[in-house]
Order: structure tokens, then C-alpha cells, then sequence
């Protein structure tokens, strides 16, 4: 237990240094993608400016309790996954300095600095349509993906090859896998 508790108080340290190091207020660049919407036809990045005016007004605040909320979900969702996967195979040095290395690496650094960037809603998309994939709901993790494009373009090149990947692994899990089971 208290083997558990350290590598959990390790996470949340390296976690919470890199992240305190550069977190501040969205710039108006990214600002001003979520004032995007369909009010004068369709534009490209529209939907989450869209949805954000179904619920909130679209102002500086609640773009940055948006933006917050979004990039604290992802941070969350990251340790979880780090601490689960840590605690499944508990003896593994090389998991716990890789989880390490992760918390204190530049992405956490910079994923800080840019909140309010649609890159993190598409990165939590992400692990809602790889968790949908595990479950065998395909359907459901194909039309995320396809709305994930309208938030974003960069989901087509960033989230459509993982998906792709982690589909291949759920479905040739228990086979012997070869490129031809693909084509």
C-alpha cells in the first residue's frame, strides 16, 4: 500500500511541477477559435465555437473555464491511465521511469502553456474513441471521429491513424497477426 501511495504522490508531483511551470490565461489566438460557429454558413473549426454558444456566452471567461476544465479532464484522464497501467504490472522499473519521464516531459510543459487550443479537446477525443474501440463500440468511436474533424482538421491526421491502430489491436488480439489479415 504505501509502495502505491509514493508512485501515485510521484506522478501527481512530476505532474503538478511541469504543468505550475508555464500554466496561464488562453492568448486571444486561441480565443478566437472558439468564437467560431455556423452563424454565416459552414466554415472549417466551427463545431466546438458552436456547441460552446449552445451553453455558454462567448466571452473571455467562459472560454477560459472551457479551456481549463478541457485541459484538467485531459490531465486527469493521463494519470489514470499512467497509474492504472503502472499498477497492472507493479514491478516494472521501466513503466515507472517511463511515466516519469512522461509527467516531466516537454509535452505536459507546453500542453500548459497552449490551453485553450482545440489540440487538447481533439486529444481527449482521442482517448474517448480508443476507450470506445476497447469496448467494442465501434459505431459510436466512428462518429466522434468524423465530428472531431469539424472541430479540428488535425484530428484526421492525429486521431484517425491511432484509432486505426487501436482497431487493429482489439480486433487481432488474440490471432497471430500478419499485414495480410489487413488487406
Amino acid at each position: 500500500m504505501n509502495r502505491k501511495l509514493l508512485l501515485v504522490f510521484l506522478y501527481l508531483y512530476a505532474l503538478f511541477f511541469s504543468v505550475l511551470k508555464t500554466v496561464r490565461f488562453p492568448n486571444e489566438w486561441a480565443e478566437s477559435h472558439w468564437l467560431l460557429d455556423y452563424r454565416f454558413g459552414f466554415i472549417k473549426r466551427g463545431l466546438a465555437g458552436e456547441i460552446l454558444g449552445w451553453f455558454f456566452l462567448k466571452n473571455e471567461f467562459s472560454i477560459l473555464v472551457v479551456s481549463a476544465i478541457v485541459l484538467f479532464t485531459l490531465y486527469i484522464l493521463i494519470f489514470r491511465i499512467a497509474v492504472n497501467e503502472t499498477f497492472r504490472n507493479e514491478n516494472s522499473f521501466y513503466r515507472i521511469l517511463f511515466f516519469v519521464i512522461f509527467f516531466l516531459s516537454q509535452y505536459l510543459i507546453y500542453s500548459a502553456h497552449l490551453i485553450g487550443y482545440f489540440d487538447h479537446l481533439i486529444f481527449l477525443l482521442t482517448i474517448l474513441v480508443i476507450s470506445l474501440i476497447k469496448k467494442k463500440r465501434i459505431f459510436a468511436a466512428s462518429v466522434v471521429a468524423v465530428f472531431s474533424i469539424f472541430i479540428h482538421e488535425i484530428s484526421f491526421f492525429l486521431m484517425l491513424p491511432i484509432s486505426f491502430f487501436a482497431l487493429i489491436v482489439s480486433e487481432f488480439q488474440n490471432k497471430k497477426f500478419t499485414i495480410k489479415d489487413i488487406f
